[in-house]
């Protein structure tokens, strides 16, 4: 049967509108002009409430699990990730890629050019890393000038060729105020023997290495051995 009538009730909270609840009847009847509205009103404004609840409630838990700064994903998210990847590789046996970066002579930057000037090469790093990956990956803010990304399904050739890519892409264009910057990359990928704490080791280690050879440069786990 076809829809006869309709009524459009508008969900409005602290005077802004978050959607609209619309009942609809096979009765011509059921809804019209002349149909008092009080009940209607009172169920648009509890549907306002428990859906202000839902938008609440999810971006308190975003909150928690976002860097302020950067706008990337936490450390705690990160961890909770992992785990998560950890067990789907496991299972699926594909490979998982982890790639550690950290933004050379950081501490010059706040020294010469002021932490507010540090904070926009915080910000452009992780929006320049945001922009090659995949929906599926995931980066996330280690801890001072620290970044960590995780690739899905991705064999160590292409987890070079992707902190590669994403090394380029820092030190290509010069940032506001500062100049250009450099930042060099640990890589590993996941050996299914090990735990999620000895992927993130052993790209820590490459990282390192990356460090000591003269930064700007990316270090693949093995070669770090």
């Amino acid at each position: 049967l076809p829809i006869c009538s309709v009524a459009f009730l508008p969900l409005v909270r602290q005077g802004q509108l978050m959607g609209c609840l619309v009942l609809g009847s096979h009765d011509p009847e059921r809804f019209s002009p002349a149909l008092s509205t009080d009940f209607l009103a009172r169920l648009a404004a509890i549907a306002g409430v428990c859906l202000e609840n839902v938008f609440n409630h999810e971006r308190l838990k975003r909150l928690g699990l976002t860097d302020a700064l950067t706008g990337v994903h936490n450390r705690r998210y990160f961890d909770q990730r992992l785990d998560e990847e950890i067990t789907r590789s496991d299972r699926q046996g594909s490979m998982l890629g982890g790639l550690f970066l950290d933004i050379d002579f950081f501490k010059r930057i706040n020294d010469t050019f002021g932490h507010d000037s540090g904070d926009v090469v915080l910000k452009n790093t992780a929006l320049r890393v945001r922009e090659l990956l995949r929906s599926s990956d995931c980066a996330a803010r280690f801890g001072g000038e620290e970044f960590i990304i995780l690739l899905k399904e991705t064999p160590v050739d292409a987890a070079m060729a992707m902190a590669e890519a994403v090394r380029a892409r820092i030190a290509g264009v010069p940032f506001d105020s500062v100049g250009h910057v450099s930042a060099s990359f640990g890589v590993a990928t996941w050996d299914h023997k090990e735990d999620s704490h000895a992927l993130i080791k052993r790209a820590d280690t490459a990282l390192y290495k990356a460090k000591s050879s003269g930064r700007n440069c990316v270090v693949q786990a093995e070669d770090a051995a």
